[in-house]
């Protein structure tokens, strides 16, 4: 695996801690174990978030105290269209065509944002991570049209940490950051809120008040 995907799991497992579990500190070897890297992997990242203020690195591990800045760290430095494998365009409703890829595919942005909340502003692509192949048997090539079916390579640590077919809240928020439209920047938006709420609410049911 290239090095930038293996800092992208680092970076998705730092902010997993932070809005899923509510958690500021992890060791380094935690870190590296989780995401199937090297300790040294872990300790170049952790150094640079150190550097724009992201972690403090602390001599038995570190201490998350801007997750934001990490966020927005990763959403510059992702590059959702290169790690699009496989790409069509369908014409049934987007619901309908996340029905059909809902068993083996996780799915992000307009997608991954309506089936997490249960409701989402009118979208018509469909973002889902999985294997071209399988989504190719049920939506085939349509050369000439444009897509909007766009399937992204995904990696086990995404898998592990995704739930209920469904991105990570930080995974969905680089995804939705890098689409850059309108619609994306409008869904983005409420994700952020999300995000605020989730660290929050995450804080509390790990001191047992939530």
């Amino acid at each position: 695996m290239k090095l930038v995907k293996k800092n992208e799991r680092i970076l998705r497992e730092i902010l997993y801690r932070v809005y899923e579990l509510g958690e500021n500190f992890a060791t380094q070897a935690e870190i590296a174990e989780s995401c199937a890297v090297s300790l040294d992997l872990v300790n170049q990242v952790v150094t640079r978030l150190g550097e724009f203020g992201g972690v403090r690195i602390l001599t038995k591990g570190v201490y998350i105290v801007n997750p934001k800045k990490i966020l927005l760290y990763w959403a510059t430095r992702r590059n959702l269209r290169k790690d699009i494998v496989y790409s069509t365009r369908y014409h049934e409703a987007p619901q309908e065509v996340e029905s059909r890829l809902s068993a083996d595919f996780i799915f992000t942005c307009y997608s991954g944002y309506r089936l997490k909340f249960g409701s989402s502003p009118p979208y018509d692509e469909v973002y889902a991570y999985g294997k071209p192949e399988a989504a190719r048997a049920l939506f085939p090539e349509s050369a000439g049209k444009r897509p909007n079916l766009f399937i992204i390579r995904e990696d086990e640590h995404l898998r592990k940490r995704s739930r209920n077919g469904i991105v990570t809240l930080a995974q969905m928020y680089v995804d939705l950051w890098q689409l850059g439209t309108p619609a994306a920047d409008e869904i983005l938006a409420a994700v952020e809120k999300k995000l605020d709420a989730a660290q929050i609410g995450a804080f509390l049911e790990s001191l047992g008040e939530g």
